[in-house]
């Protein structure tokens, strides 16, 4: 999402807004809003995003997915009120097959409403690093993904997708099938991060 200002005949400041290649919104200081509609971008989608510049620090999809597997905890990223970043800690299943990133949270706030107007985010996490013999500095793996986000719906995906989420963070399975069968079930919204740009890099402290 970008934003634009233009002035019209310097009596009133008007904000556009975009998201997916959509002009979506005018916004004038009095507040009255105009909707238009623009096609979506079509474009080579590898042009869309950044090539590393350290290049040499870049680390393997492998290495990339070896992360999003084992971690447990990583910034998630949306455009907010006002066009301002919102980012949020969270918890999250990656399934490699789906090539998504599953998690998820209440049903309104300002995540959801960020989301349903804008559905492209970032998300990011890490890995606990290492040190080498001798020195003090840690060497730890960032990975950066670009996607856009989904709702999901469909109960028998958001049960199995919960049930291995449950299953990466809960010490055994008694708990993870009490939590399955908890009240608090049926009003979890579940969330997709399909991935379409994924980097990682590693990176020394020093």
């Amino acid at each position: 999402m970008r934003r634009k200002q233009r002035k019209n005949n310097q009596k009133s400041s008007w904000n556009v807004w975009y998201c997916n290649g959509i002009m979506d919104s005018y916004e004038c200081r009095d507040r009255k809003v105009l909707t238009l509609k623009i096609s979506s971008y079509k474009g080579d989608k590898t042009k869309m995003f950044r090539k590393m510049r350290r290049f040499k620090q870049q680390v393997s999809d492998m290495e990339c997915k070896k992360i999003l597997t084992e971690e447990k905890r990583a910034a998630f990223s949306v455009i907010g009120d006002e066009g301002y970043p919102y980012t949020i800690p969270i918890n999250f299943y990656y399934d490699e097959k789906d090539n998504c990133i599953y998690f998820h949270g209440a049903k309104e706030g300002h995540k959801i409403d960020a989301i349903k107007k804008c559905d492209k985010v970032c998300f990011s996490t890490w890995n606990q690093g290492f040190k080498k013999d001798g020195n003090w500095e840690w060497n730890s793996t960032s990975v950066i993904v670009f996607g856009k986000v989904k709702f999901v719906d469909d109960k028998t995906v958001i049960e199995d997708r919960l049930r291995k989420m449950a299953s990466k963070y809960y010490p055994n399975q008694e708990e993870v099938e009490s939590e399955m069968t908890s009240p608090a079930f049926n009003h979890v919204q579940m969330l997709a991060i399909e991935i379409e740009h994924m980097t990682a890099k590693l990176v020394n402290e020093k």
